[in-house]
C-alpha cells in the first residue's frame, strides 16, 4: 500500500529520513518544520523538508494518510489551532502519531531545557488537557503510552555516557554550549515529575474542528 506521510518538527529532517525508509519505497514523506518565516525546501527522490508555519500547513485538505509529531507542541501557545491544522490535511481514518513532552504533577520545570531556554516559549500542557484537545479537534484516541519511564531511564544512561566519555559529535554539537545543563535539566524535571514523556496515535473521525475553530475566530 502506498502511503503519504507528513513529518512535522522542529527543523529535523532526520525524522523525513526514518520515515522513508520504514514507508513503502513507493509512498512519499513531507517534513514541516513548525517556523513562521518563508518556506524553503529539501527534496529527495521520496522526502521533502520544508519550513512552514504549523498552524497554516500549506497543503490542500485531505491531502496525507497520516502524519507524525514528534517534540513540537510543547512550544506552541495554540494547541487547538495546531491540532485544527493537522486534522485538515488528514484524510479520514488518516492517523496521527505524537511523541512529546507534558506537563507533570510536581512544579514547573526547571529551565533551561532542549526546548526551551526560558518559561516564555513552552506551553506544556497537562496529559488531560493534550487527550481532550485532540478529542475537540476531532480525532479519537486509538493509544496512549507513557512513556516517561522509559525515557528517565535513558536520560540517565545518556548522562553517564556525556560525563564518563562525551562524543565528540551530538546534539551539543547543534545546540550550544548550554546544552549540558540542558541535558542536566531535563533529567532533573523527569525525575522529580515536572515533566512526562507521552506517545499516543490517534485518528481523524470529523471536518468539525476546523469549522469549530473558523467559527472560534469569526
Amino acid at each position: 500500500m502506498v502511503h503519504t506521510v507528513s513529518s512535522i518538527t522542529m527543523a529535523r529532517p532526520l525524522c523525513c529520513g526514518v520515515l522513508t525508509r520504514r514507508c513503502d519505497t513507493r509512498g512519499s514523506v513531507t517534513g514541516a518544520s513548525s517556523g513562521r518565516s518563508s518556506h524553503r525546501s529539501i527534496s529527495s527522490t521520496s522526502a521533502a523538508f520544508l519550513q512552514a508555519d504549523a498552524l497554516d500547513l500549506p497543503f490542500a485538505d485531505e491531502f496525507f494518510d497520516h502524519a507524525w509529531t514528534q517534540h513540537v507542541a510543547m512550544n506552541i501557545a495554540d494547541r487547538a489551532g495546531f491540532y485544527a491544522a493537522i486534522h485538515r490535511v488528514l484524510k479520514p481514518g488518516g492517523r496521527l502519531a505524537i511523541y512529546d513532552v507534558v506537563a507533570g504533577e510536581g512544579s514547573p520545570p526547571t529551565y533551561p531545557v532542549p526546548w526551551a531556554r526560558v518559561p516564555g516559549i513552552s506551553f506544556l500542557v497537562t496529559p488531560e488537557a493534550m487527550r481532550n484537545g485532540l478529542a475537540r479537534a476531532g480525532f479519537k484516541e486509538l493509544s496512549w503510552d507513557d512513556k516517561t519511564v522509559a525515557c528517565r531511564a535513558w536520560a540517565d544512561e545518556v548522562g553517564a555516557k556525556r560525563h564518563s566519555s562525551p562524543a565528540p559529535f551530538g546534539l551539543h554539537t547543534v545546540m550550544g554550549p548550554e546544552f549540558a545543563e540542558m541535558a542536566g535539566n531535563l533529567e532533573r524535571n523527569l525525575r522529580e515529575g515536572r515533566i512526562r514523556i507521552v506517545e499516543t496515535i490517534v485518528a481523524k473521525l470529523r471536518a468539525a474542528a476546523n469549522r469549530r475553530r473558523n467559527e472560534d475566530h469569526g
